[in-house]
């Protein structure tokens, strides 16, 4: 699944836990759905980190090379 709907996922997971009145059970198995969910996203975000690290050195290159 993608970053933004599993940050839509536990958007809606939050509202609910908010919103509603619900068996403490049922408010931890939503949590543990939203917890899973994070780190679902981290390991997105982890795995992108490079990508975006080589992106913003070809950037600063771009940007030397200019001014030089």
């Amino acid at each position: 699944m993608s970053l933004e709907y599993n940050i839509e996922k536990i958007e809606s997971i939050a509202q609910k836990i908010e919103s509603e009145v619900l068996a403490i059970d049922d408010v931890l198995n939503l949590y543990e759905e939203a917890i899973l969910i994070s780190k679902d996203c981290l390991i997105t975000l982890s795995s992108q980190k490079g990508r975006l690290t080589e992106l913003n050195a070809s950037l600063e290159k771009l940007i030397i090379e200019d001014y030089d």
